[in-house]
């Protein structure tokens, strides 16, 4: 099968998760569109910034062609597309004239956008256009079904954990306080408060914080982490909060695999998606009242270090069992593309 997708080297980002393990599979031949590098690459120019903002159509104009040309050169059964803000329905619609089987995979939701960057236009008007949409939340899958009648398939998020990074992380000696890794919002300050009002001591890492907080004895702020300090960062803490964004109500988020696939004990709202992957009390701990957060979280910091252990291992266990991780997911995708062709 030749699959045309969404790609890119930085390895924080999903679409490179999924290009790196289907070209694992046999019988994939996968093509790149590489076009969020030189997005990224031209954001970090000032000319750059300046044209990206003034003269957005040029530039998605020049992204357009870069797909077409590659549609001629490499002759895809299959264009992947993850999102697809700079992508045109016309460029969309030149694909399925050539036969060509469309897929989109949307980590944010297709058509109702938080912010600025969650969609647009050519996200919401290319839904129609393609054959198959994949999904974080089965939600969002209904939704397509009602709305669209479109065909979905369930994708939930996973976890990319190499075992040098798991080696670090766990030589890492525990902090026995809550920590939240993300950017600061509303929502998340006040989950925070909410510990903060009962006495647990909570760190904070990430963008936008210290508009909100200033470093006490009771709570750090620190600014974001990446690559191997954000994996030791969420391993060491003793409890560590996930606050779900308007878009993953009810479903999960890449924290959601994250933390337990490093063997962190997370906290964080529940669904019955998560519920579907966690045990609860064992492998991860949830909460649907603000009373639960604050009970929960005083629970997880008084547990004796072995029982903290135990469900770290759990929690790690039962994440590569189960197939969480973007290896697995990779499968499973392949498996959806190779039904569709059937």
């Amino acid at each position: 099968m030749r699959i045309l997708m969404t790609d890119t080297k930085n390895d924080r980002l999903l679409a490179h998760f999924y290009s790196t393990h289907l070209r694992e599979i046999p019988g994939v031949d996968l093509g790149s569109l590489d076009y969020v590098d030189g997005l990224d690459k031209l954001n970090k120019s000032l000319v750059g910034k300046i044209t990206n903002r003034f003269l957005p159509k040029s530039v998605l104009k020049k992204v357009n062609q870069h797909v077409i040309k590659s549609i001629e050169s490499f002759r895809p059964d299959l264009i992947w597309i993850f999102k697809g803000m700079e992508i045109y329905p016309e460029t969309l619609q030149y694909a399925k004239k050539r036969g060509i089987r469309l897929a989109n995979y949307n980590p944010d939701h297709p058509f109702v956008y938080a912010s600025a960057g969650s969609g647009n236009d050519n996200v919401k008007d290319s839904i129609p256009l393609y054959d198959l949409h994949l999904s974080y939340s089965k939600e969002i899958l209904r939704d397509l079904e009602k709305i669209y009648q479109i065909r979905g398939m369930y994708l939930p998020f996973g976890f990319e954990v190499s075992d040098t990074r798991l080696s670090m992380a766990e030589n890492e000696p525990e902090i026995v306080r809550a920590c939240f890794v993300g950017c600061a919002d509303e929502e998340r300050k006040r989950i925070v408060l909410l510990l903060l009002n009962a006495g647990v001591p909570v760190d904070v890492y990430g963008p936008d914080w210290n508009k909100y907080f200033k470093t006490s004895s009771l709570i750090k702020v620190f600014p974001g982490v990446y690559n191997d300090h954000f994996w030791n960062i969420l391993r060491k803490y003793r409890l560590q909060l996930n606050v779900f964004r308007s878009q993953n109500r009810n479903s999960q988020n890449m924290r959601s695999f994250e933390i337990p696939g490093i063997g962190g004990i997370m906290l964080a709202p529940y669904s019955d998606e998560h519920v579907s992957f966690f045990k609860p009390g064992k492998e991860a701990f949830f909460f649907k009242a603000d009373d639960e957060v604050v009970k929960n979280a005083r629970e997880i910091l008084a547990l004796p270090a072995t029982d903290a252990l135990d469900i770290r291992h759990a929690a790690r266990e039962r994440s590569f069992r189960d197939g969480y991780a973007y290896r697995e997911r990779s499968k499973m995708v392949y498996s959806y593309f190779s039904e569709l062709f059937n």
